[in-house]
C-alpha cells in the first residue's frame, strides 16, 4: 500500500486585531500590526515610469511604478493598502488611479482623476522583522484592478513595499505539500517528485515564480535538485520532477523551497527509504479483523529476506487513523522468522500495523503495512423501514397470561402512563417530610384538563423537589382508576438496532405500565419489560428476556414456550413480575411469587411507540418513599407513592437495559428463579444474629462457628442486605437456633405451605447481644426460648405473633347454584390477638362468613363456616376459593388456605428417583397422586430419558389412582453411561379430564456413570517429581493426596472422585536419588475394590542447570514390556526404543503410565523444554 508523507509550511504575512470591512472610504484603525516581510523579486518592480500610451514616458519623481492588482491570484476581491518606506516622515497620502488602458497619464490628454487615497506612515526597511511594533494610522480599501500609485505630499523612492490583505484581514499565504511516488523503494530505482502549491485563502492550486530543491543522501552528502527540472502538469496542477537512479540504501530526505511574488517563500519536505525485498505476513487471531475497543489484538508475524530466508528480527508500530501517535509493538520470536505480539486498541477506528524487517548485518527490507477494524461497543445502525416495524412489533408481541388462580383474579392491567398524569396533582417535598402542607400552588396546572397541556406545564415548573401524586388520600386508592385500566389494556413499543462482541441486533422492546403494584395499593406506579432480540442481519428471532424487579431472565427463541410465534410470559399477581412458566417462585427479598394460566390471557391489541412519548424523559422515580416525620427527603421528583420504598425508574432511565439492552439479555441468560413447589418452608431473619437450622434427621442448614452448612436437600439460602432467607422444600418439625452477633434486636419469620394452606409466624424485636442463643422447634408451642448468657438456661420465653387457618374438607364437590359449606378453624399458635376473616371468591359468586373477626387468647381455636354460592349458568369445572386471617395487630401475620369446588380428577407426578441396581439396570421410580374429586383409571405412566442424542422411551405403566391416593411407579432398564434427564409423563394423551392438564409432568437431571476415573503417572518436569492426573468417560476428576515421607522414599495414596462419586485410589511408591526418580504403582483400588497390579518401575535420570534440561532419560518397565526415551537437546528430538525397536520424534517426549481398567499401559506426550 503506498503512503504518502506531506509537510506544509504556512508563512503569515501580517495578523491585525481587528475586523477590516469591505468599504470603500477609509476607515481609521487603532491597534497593531504584527510586521513580516514578504518575499519580492526583483523584476516585480518597474524602475522607471512606464512609457505612456501615446509614446511618451513619465519621467516625474513623485510616481510610483504600476502594479497590478487582481487578476487570477485575486478574483473578486479586494485589498488593503498598508505603505512602508524608507523615510522617516510621520505619514503621507498615496493616490491609487486607474491605469489608462486607452488614454495618457496625468501630464498627457485625458487623465483620469483621482479614485481611492490611503494615509500612511513609514517604517524603515529591514531584512528581519524590525523589534517594534507600527501604529496604523489608517488603511483604505481597494477594489481589483490596474492603478498608478502617486503621493503629491512626499517624495516616493524606489524602496517602496505594498502589502495587500485579503478583505478579512488576512495576507496571502502559500501552502507547500511534497510527495514521492512511493514510500520505500528498491535499488536502483528510480523516483518522481511531486509538488503542490495552494493559496492557503482560496484554496487554489497555483503557479510559483522559482523551485528549488535539494536532496540528503544516506551517507549525509547533500545534491542539490536543478529549478528548471520541475515541469508543471497543468491537468493536475502540480508540479513535478523525475529524479535520477537511486545510488545507495538508506533513508533519503527531500526538501524544496517555492517563491512567489507577495508571498513569503513555502517549504516543504519528505523522506523516503531504500530497502531490499523480502516477504511479510501478517496473522490475525480473527478473521476478518474487527474488534472492539480495550479488546486485546493478538498478531502472528512471518518475515523472510528475498531468498525466503527468515530474518533476525523486526520492529514494528501500530497507528489508528484518526489518532497519528503510532505505539511501538513488543515482538517475540517463537521460533525462526516467527513473531508474536499483541496490542489493545482505545479507540475505535481503522488501524495500521507497519513491520520493518532486518537481518544481523543491520540491512533492513521494505516495509509493509496491514491493518484491522476496531468498533466502538455496541456500535451498530440499521436502517429498518416503518412498514418493517409495524410488521415486526406485531408478530413478536408477546402472548401474556395474567394469574387468575385461587380466587384471585389480577386487578391491575398494564394500561397508558397518560391515566396516571391525567389524575394526579403536583407535590414539592419540603426537607422536613411534610407532604400535606407542600401542595404546589400552579392554578393553570390544576385547570388544565388535556394531558398534553398538563405535561408542558409540568416541564416548566419540575425541580427536584417535585412528585405527582394520584388525585385520593395519600397512598390510597382512586377506585375508579382500576375500571379504567382493566379496560384500557395498553403496551408501548421501542424498536432500535445494537451491537454487541462483533454481531448486530434488532431488539424490540415492550414495556408494561401498571399503575398500582399489587393489592395493598400502597405502591403507585410500576414498569415491567419483555424484550426480543433478532438477527440483525437476518430477522431471526435469537431469544426473549423478561423483567421481574430488578431481576431478569434470557432464554433462547427455541427454550421457550409460544402461542404461534408469539413468546409466552406469565405475570405474576400483584408484583407483575414476569416468568417462563406458571408456578410459585421466590424472587428474593421474601417476596413469592405465583403465576397461572387461568385468568385474562392474550397479547395486547393497543400498542404506542415509546420513542415519542413526551414524559419519556422524566428521570424521577414513578413512586414515591412514605417515611416518618423530618426523616425522608428526596433529591428527586416523582410520580406517585410507595409505602416501603422509592418506585421504578422509567423506560429511559433503567441505563442497562435502555442503552445496553443486549448486553442487559445476555447478562442474565438462563438465570431462572428459585421454583417452590408446596410444601416448602421459608425462614427470614434480620441482623444482627445467624440461624442455623436442623431437621428430624439431623441435617443442617446456616452457620456453624462461622462456616455454612448445607446438609439438608432441597434448600438454600438467599442473603438480601440485612436479612437472611432461608427456603427448604418442605415439612418438618425443624429446630431454629439463633446465635448473636452483635447487640441490637432480630426479627425471625417462618412461613410454611402445605398444599392449599399457608401460615406466617413472626417474633418481633427479640433483644440481642453476642452472648445470646434462642431456640425454636416448629411442631411445638412455638415459644422461642431465649438464653441470654450461654448458660444453658432458658432466661425468657418470646411467643410469635401468629394464626394458623385449616379445614376438616378443603375440597367439596362442585353444586352449581347450590350453598356449599366450609368449616375452617382458627387457632392462635401466639401471643392474644383479634384476626379478620376474608374470602376471595370467582366473580359473581356469593359468600358469607359466620364471623369475621374473632379474638383468640394463646393457644385457643376456633370455628367459623364459610357458605358459598355459584351462579347457576357456570360451566362444569374446577373452582378455588382462598380465605386469609390478618392479624389487627401486626397484618405481617397471615393465614391463608386454598378451598376448591370440584367435578374432575387431578393427577400430579411426584419426584424422580435414579438407582443404579446392577452393573447394567438402573431403576426409575416416581409416585402419582390424586388431588381431585374423581378416580382416574387406566392412567398411562411414561418415563423417557433424554440426552444429546434425543429422547427416549424406557417404558409404560398403566395404574389406577382412587381420590385423594398417592400410587407408587416404577421401572427398570439398561442405559449407558451418560448425562440425562429422566421424565415422567402423566395421561400424556389427555384421557382423563383434569382440573389442569399443565402440572403432569416432572424431570429431574442425573449423571449415570458407574466407571471409576482412570490415572496416568508422569514426570512434572517444571517441579522435578512424580505428578499423576485423573481421566474420566464423563466429567472432571478431584485428587486427594495422602503422603507418608522416610529420608528418601516417599509412599503416596492418590484418591480420585469423578462427578458421580466413583472413586480410585493410587499408591505410589517414589524414590529420589540425587537426579534420578523411582516410582512404582503398588496398589489399586476401584470403588473401594481392590485389584492385582502387575509389576512395574518409571525410572527418570535427569539434569536441570539455569533453568535447562541438560539430561533427559526415562525407562518404564512393566510385564514384557520395555521402553526407553532419550531426550537430544542438541537436535531437539527424542529417541525412543521399544523392546528394542527404535524411533525419532521430533521435539521432547515424556512417557506416560496408565490405569485402564485394572491393567497397566503406556502413552507418550510432547512436552515443552526449555
Amino acid at each position: 500500500m503506498k503512503r504518502v508523507l506531506l509537510l506544509s509550511v504556512v508563512i503569515l504575512t501580517i495578523t491585525l486585531f481587528c475586523v477590516l470591512p469591505s468599504q470603500v472610504n477609509p476607515v481609521p484603525l487603532g491597534g497593531k500590526a504584527y510586521y513580516k516581510r514578504p518575499y519580492l523579486p526583483e523584476n516585480w518592480w518597474v524602475m522607471e515610469a512606464p512609457e505612456c500610451l501615446c509614446g511618451t514616458m513619465c519621467r516625474r519623481n513623485d510616481w510610483v511604478p504600476s502594479l497590478t492588482i487582481g487578476g487570477s491570484l485575486m478574483e473578486d476581491r479586494g485589498v488593503w493598502i498598508f505603505g512602508v518606506s524608507n523615510h522617516e516622515e510621520e505619514g503621507g497620502i498615496l493616490h491609487f488611479r486607474e491605469y489608462p488602458e486607452t488614454e495618457c497619464l496625468e501630464h498627457c490628454v485625458g487623465c483620469t482623476p483621482v479614485l481611492y487615497e490611503a494615509e500612511v506612515i513609514y517604517v524603515p526597511y529591514f531584512d528581519e522583522p524590525p523589534v517594534y511594533v507600527p501604529k496604523i494610522l489608517s488603511l483604505t480599501y481597494v477594489p481589483p484592478g490596474r492603478y498608478l500609485v502617486t503621493s503629491p505630499s512626499f517624495h516616493i523612492s524606489s524602496n517602496v513595499r505594498i502589502w495587500y490583505f485579503y478583505d478579512d484581514g488576512r495576507g496571502p499565504v502559500m501552502d507547500a505539500h511534497l510527495e514521492t511516488e512511493d514510500e520505500f523503494y528498491e535499488p536502483p530505482d528510480s523516483t518522481q517528485i511531486v509538488l503542490s502549491i495552494t493559496d492557503q485563502y482560496t484554496e487554489k492550486r497555483i503557479q510559483v515564480d522559482t523551485i528549488t530543491g535539494k536532496v540528503i543522501l544516506p551517507d549525509g552528502t547533500k545534491e542539490e535538485i536543478p529549478s528548471g527540472i520541475w515541469i508543471w502538469n497543468q491537468e493536475e496542477e502540480q508540479y513535478e520532477c523525475d529524479w535520477h537512479t537511486i545510488p545507495m540504501e538508506g533513508r533519503y530526505h527531500i526538501s524544496v523551497t517555492a517563491k512567489k511574488a507577495l508571498y513569503d517563500d513555502a517549504n516543504a519536505s519528505t523522506t523516503f527509504e531504500v530497502c531490499y525485498g523480502g516477504c511479510i505476513t501478517l496473522q490475525f487471531d480473527r478473521n476478518p479483523p474487527i474488534y472492539e475497543e480495550k479488546e486485546t489484538v493478538h498478531m502472528t508475524a512471518t518475515a523472510t529476506d528475498d531468498e525466503g530466508n527468515p530474518v533476525l528480527g523486526i520492529s514494528g508500530t501500530v497507528t489508528c487513523g484518526e489518532y497519528p501517535d503510532s505505539d511501538d509493538l513488543e515482538w517475540e520470536e517463537v521460533s525462526p522468522g516467527i513473531f508474536v505480539t499483541s496490542y489493545t486498541p482505545e479507540y475505535a477506528g481503522t488501524y495500521t500495523v507497519e513491520i520493518h524487517p532486518y537481518n544481523q548485518e543491520g540491512v533492513c527490507y521494505v516495509p509493509q503495512t496491514f491493518e484491522f477494524e476496531v468498533k466502538h461497543k455496541g456500535e451498530f445502525s440499521c436502517d429498518i423501514p416503518d412498514g418493517e416495524i409495524d410488521d415486526l412489533v406485531r408478530t413478536y408481541i408477546p402472548y401474556v397470561y395474567f394469574y387468575g388462580g385461587i380466587g384471585e383474579e389480577e386487578k391491575f392491567f398494564p394500561t397508558l402512563a397518560e391515566t396516571m398524569l391525567a389524575n394526579s396533582t403536583l407535590w414539592r417535598h419540603e426537607p422536613t417530610g411534610d407532604i400535606e402542607t407542600s401542595r404546589v400552588e400552579i392554578p393553570e396546572f390544576a385547570l388544565e384538563t388535556d394531558i398534553s397541556g398538563r405535561l408542558e406545564i409540568l416541564s416548566r415548573h419540575l425541580t427536584p423537589d417535585h412528585f405527582l401524586d394520584l388525585n385520593h388520600e395519600h397512598c390510597g386508592i382512586d377506585t375508579s382508576l382500576i375500571g379504567k385500566q382493566v379496560n384500557d389494556r395498553h403496551v408501548y413499543c421501542r424498536v432500535d438496532c445494537f451491537g454487541y462482541e462483533r454481531k448486530e441486533y434488532i431488539v424490540i422492546q415492550y414495556w408494561f405500565f401498571y399503575i398500582f403494584e399489587d393489592d395493598s395499593l400502597d405502591n403507585e406506579g410500576d414498569w415491567e419489560v419483555v424484550e426480543v432480540l433478532l438477527d440483525g442481519d437476518t430477522r431471526n428471532p435469537l431469544g426473549i428476556c423478561i423483567s421481574r424487579d430488578d431481576d431478569a431472565e434470557y432464554r433462547l427463541w427455541g427454550e421457550i414456550e409460544k402461542k404461534g410465534v408469539h413468546p409466552t410470559a406469565y405475570v405474576a399477581r400483584g408484583s407483575h413480575s414476569m416468568y417462563f412458566s406458571e408456578g410459585t417462585y421466590f424472587s428474593g427479598f421474601g417476596v413469592i411469587d405465583t403465576t397461572s394460566d387461568n385468568g385474562w390471557k392474550g397479547i395486547m391489541s393497543k400498542i404506542s411507540s415509546l420513542t415519542n412519548q413526551i414524559w419519556l424523559r422524566f428521570r424521577g422515580n414513578w413512586g414515591f418513599l412514605v417515611g416518618e416525620p423530618d426523616t425522608t427527603h428526596l433529591d428527586t421528583y416523582n410520580i406517585g407513592c410507595w409505602m416501603w420504598g422509592p418506585g421504578p425508574h422509567g423506560p429511559m432511565c433503567q441505563e442497562d437495559i435502555w442503552n445496553h439492552p443486549v448486553e442487559w439479555a445476555l447478562n442474565h441468560y438462563h438465570n431462572s428463579p428459585r421454583s417452590i413447589e408446596s410444601p416448602y418452608t421459608l425462614f427470614s431473619l434480620s441482623c444482627p444474629a445467624d440461624m442455623l437450622i436442623t431437621n428430624s434427621a439431623g441435617q443442617r442448614l446456616g452457620l456453624v462457628n462461622g462456616e455454612f452448612i448445607q446438609e439438608i436437600p432441597n434448600a438454600y439460602v438467599q442473603d438480601c442486605d440485612e436479612e437472611d432467607f432461608y427456603i427448604i422444600q418442605g415439612i418438618d418439625q425443624y429446630q431454629v437456633e439463633i446465635t448473636g452477633t452483635d447487640e441490637g434486636t432480630f426479627d425471625l419469620v417462618c412461613v410454611t405451605s402445605l398444599w392449599n394452606t399457608t401460615q406466617t409466624i413472626k417474633y418481633k424485636d427479640v433483644p440481642v447481644t453476642a452472648s445470646t442463643r434462642a431456640v425454636l422447634i416448629l411442631g411445638s408451642d412455638l415459644s422461642l426460648n431465649v438464653d441470654t448468657d450461654l448458660d444453658g438456661t432458658t432466661d425468657f420465653t418470646v411467643l410469635p405473633v401468629s394464626v394458623d387457618l385449616s379445614s376438616n374438607s378443603p375440597i367439596k364437590p362442585l353444586q352449581i347454584g347450590e350453598e356449599m359449606t366450609y368449616e375452617l378453624t382458627l387457632t392462635n399458635e401466639g401471643e392474644p390477638s383479634t384476626f379478620l376473616l376474608e374470602a376471595d371468591t370467582p366473580l359473581s359468586w356469593s359468600y358469607s362468613l359466620s364471623s369475621e373477626t374473632v379474638s383468640l387468647n394463646t393457644g385457643e381455636s376456633a370455628t367459623v363456616l364459610l357458605r358459598v354460592t355459584s351462579p347457576l349458568d357456570i360451566p362444569v369445572q374446577d373452582y378455588t376459593v382462598r380465605v386469609e386471617a390478618t392479624s389487627l395487630e401486626d397484618d405481617d401475620i397471615t393465614a391463608n388456605m386454598i378451598l376448591t369446588a370440584s367435578s374432575k380428577a387431578e393427577l400430579i407426578p411426584g419426584e424422580i428417583t435414579v438407582s443404579p441396581s446392577g452393573e447394567d439396570d438402573i431403576a426409575v421410580t416416581t409416585s402419582v397422586s390424586n388431588m381431585g374429586l374423581l378416580p382416574a383409571d387406566n392412567v398411562k405412566i411414561q418415563f423417557f430419558a433424554g440426552s444429546l442424542s434425543g429422547k427416549t422411551l424406557l417404558g409404560e405403566q398403566i395404574v389406577s389412582v382412587p381420590f385423594g391416593a398417592m400410587i407408587p411407579v416404577s421401572i427398570h432398564c439398561s442405559l449407558p453411561d451418560n448425562f440425562y434427564t429422566f421424565y415422567v409423563s402423566v395421561d400424556q394423551d389427555n384421557l382423563i379430564d383434569e382440573s389442569s392438564e399443565s402440572n403432569n409432568e416432572s424431570s429431574i437431571q442425573y449423571l449415570l456413570d458407574r466407571i471409576s476415573p482412570e490415572a496416568e503417572l508422569f514426570l512434572d518436569v517444571q517441579r522435578e517429581d512424580i505428578k499423576v492426573r485423573g481421566v474420566d468417560n464423563l466429567g472432571s476428576v478431584d485428587i486427594s493426596i495422602i503422603e507418608e515421607n522416610t529420608r528418601n522414599r516417599a509412599i503416596r495414596v492418590y484418591n480420585l472422585t469423578d462427578d458421580a462419586g466413583n472413586t480410585t485410589e493410587l499408591t505410589i511408591e517414589i524414590q529420589h536419588a540425587g537426579k534420578e526418580i523411582k516410582a512404582e504403582i503398588t496398589r489399586l483400588k476401584y470403588n473401594n475394590q481392590p485389584v492385582p497390579i502387575a509389576e512395574n518401575q518409571l525410572k527418570i535420570e535427569y539434569l536441570i542447570e539455569e533453568g535447562q534440561v541438560k539430561k533427559l532419560n526415562q525407562f518404564l518397565l512393566m510385564k514384557d514390556t520395555q521402553v526407553h526415551l532419550i531426550y537430544h537437546r542438541n537436535k531437539g528430538s527424542t529417541e525412543i526404543i521399544t523392546n528394542g525397536v527404535k524411533e525419532t520424534k521430533q521435539g521432547a517426549f515424556i512417557v506416560i503410565l496408565q490405569t485402564q481398567k485394572g491393567t497397566l499401559q503406556y502413552a507418550f506426550e510432547e512436552v515443552y523444554i526449555e
